[in-house]
């Protein structure tokens, strides 16, 4: 990124750090995000407890106000018109030179793979290897084509629009930036990078966020090298305000995942389903995203608690037509029902759990660095990265989401008085929708986290239950035992994959041959992938092909070889 492609002041000296060593950057040239939070939490559990730390609640506590009522009220509230509808450019050019240079080939083909993956950075959006993609709404969701029927080059986002809908649906008005940090309004302009005065109206409904297969690894490595601040006084350390925003962005990008591993696409992935894709990456100290996604949570509710007089005030049929009065009135009933949730036992400590009075509390040393500036910057120059996603779908629900973190951090930041005045009808729209697919994300973690810890537990059994049987006691401790008894069903789907393989052209005539003999002379290595994997033992064939036809003696067991 060039000093010249920075659009603020502040985005000048935020920049600094990057301009030092370059794009990409290594994860080792930031200091610790999570240094500051209060453990402990287990880094090897993908469920997580306890303090989440820059809030004054725990974990459970998230979990049980959005089982409890705050996730029921928030999927029916983004099924209303009002909040299905959104107003988003996805025409944009790309500001940023470099990052459109890793992003040389349309939707879902391979991106050439940052450096900074290699040396550690954060990049744990979905699969780098990814080879293929679904960007168009036509393959997931209309007239049961599959992924390869369709053309990906044609309209990658459904933009139909019901008359009563388009009705329904008044562009917003563009609110007058202020750069003077010492008046309240500095922070009007927050979401001025996504504007909602012109652009095309959306049905999200039609528009789920799903497994596309896009490669957006260089996108996510942009955005968190370009929440970089300039530290003064503490060049080893973020400071609170630096945390804060770094969590939030985590906290999305752990959304992202969670819905990518819940639409899991088999036809454009490496992993089998959708256990494996949340393992990869919120597995071992991956987990602390999770508690990051818990933390934006809160924090965009605090921004609905700030803001609830003037979401009460809302008209939610803004020129619909008559017959659609019921709907508003249905929307109105659920946003009340949704602000009322705080006064409920199970959701009042989540609403109030983060302070917003405890940000920007140091006075400011010198103007080029002032937090408040950097702050507005940086959050500006994400909102632009997201002009370099190729894919539509990818980019719709990224300026979404990004909008809706916006409108939530503007309403913390701003006099309540002047919410209503700095507010677009699509910020509310995006800050409603970001906060279900938060909710969404931490049900379906849960969710996830227990079939991966049923996983678990079933393959310890097994484990258990070969090591107790004489048959493969005797592999292991070398001793003499009675010939194994194989189930014939296993020989004959082990054959049958075999040669589904080779019609496909997966599998040489050579490579063919090399796994018959093997099934036939009942390999315990290869009936036991073919036992525990079903079916799904077809994807491994190759490998494990590959492997024994390139062993001197093709006559050789799997027992016997190494990989």
């Amino acid at each position: 990124l060039g000093p010249s492609e920075m659009r603020t002041p502040a985005a000048s000296a935020a920049v600094a750090c990057i301009l030092a060593v370059g794009l990409p950057l290594a994860w080792s040239a930031f200091p610790n995000p999570w240094e500051a939070l209060p453990p402990p939490y287990d880094e090897h559990s993908l469920c997580i407890e306890g303090p989440l730390g820059d809030a004054t609640c725990d974990a459970q506590a998230v979990e049980r106000a959005n089982s409890e009522q705050l996730h029921s009220v928030l999927q029916e509230l983004t099924d209303t018109t009002f909040f299905r509808l959104f107003r988003v450019n996805l025409h944009g050019e790309c500001p940023f030179e470099r990052i459109k240079a890793f992003d040389t080939s349309s939707c879902g083909a391979p991106t050439p793979k940052p450096e900074a993956a290699a040396a550690g950075a954060p990049l744990f959006m979905s699969d780098l290897e990814s080879p293929g993609s679904s960007c168009a709404i036509e393959a997931a969701h209309h007239h049961g084509l599959l992924h390869d029927e369709v053309d990906i080059t044609t309209d990658l986002v459904d933009t139909f629009i019901s008359q009563a809908e388009g009705a329904a649906a008044v562009a917003g008005q563009a609110v007058t930036a202020c750069d003077d940090e010492d008046l309240p309004e500095f922070w009007v302009d927050m979401c001025a990078r996504i504007p909602t005065t012109a652009g095309e109206l959306v049905n999200l409904k039609l528009n789920p966020e799903s497994d596309t297969g896009y490669n957006g690894s260089h996108i996510w490595a942009a955005i968190y090298q370009e929440n970089c601040f300039v530290r003064a006084n503490e060049p080893d350390s973020m400071c609170l305000e630096e945390r804060v925003l770094y969590r939030i962005l985590s906290g999305m990008h752990a959304s992202t995942n969670i819905h990518v591993a819940m639409h899991h696409n088999a036809s454009h992935s490496l992993h089998p389903d959708a256990v494996a894709v949340f393992r990869k990456h919120f597995g071992s100290v991956n987990s602390q995203r999770l508690r990051d996604l818990h933390f934006a949570f809160v924090v965009l509710l605090r921004g609905v608690q700030k803001g609830a007089d003037y979401l009460r005030s809302l008209s939610f049929a803004e020129g619909a037509l008559s017959a659609d009065d019921a709907e508003a009135a249905r929307a109105a009933r659920l946003v009340d029902r949704l602000l009322d949730s705080c006064i409920l036992q199970s959701c009042a400590s989540v609403f109030s759990a983060f302070d917003e009075a405890t940000l920007f509390q140091r006075p400011h040393e010198h103007t080029w660095w002032s937090l408040k500036r950097q702050f507005k910057g940086v959050f500006h120059n994400i909102s632009s990265i997201v002009d370099c996603v190729s894919c539509q779908k990818c980019r719709l629900h990224g300026k979404l989401q990004l909008l809706g973190v916006g409108t939530a951090l503007k309403w913390l930041l701003l006099p309540s008085d002047l919410i209503a005045s700095a507010t677009t009808r699509d910020e509310v729209v995006a800050l409603v929708n970001t906060l279900s697919k938060f909710s969404r994300a931490i049900t379906w973690s849960k969710q996830l986290a227990e079939r991966a810890r049923r996983e678990d537990f079933e393959a310890a059994r097994d484990r258990e239950r070969a090591m107790a049987s004489p048959t493969l006691a005797a592999l292991t401790d070398g001793s003499e035992a009675a010939a194994p008894t194989v189930e014939p069903k296993l020989v004959d789907l082990a054959v049958s994959l075999i040669a589904g393989e080779g019609r496909k052209g997966n599998v040489n005539a050579e490579e063919e041959s090399a796994l018959l003999r093997l099934a036939l002379g009942e390999d315990p290595k290869l009936l036991t992938l073919v036992r525990h994997y079903g079916a799904d033992a077809a994807r491994h064939l190759a490998l494990l092909a590959h492997a024994v036809a390139s062993q001197p003696s093709a006559q050789t067991s799997l027992s016997d070889r190494q990989f």
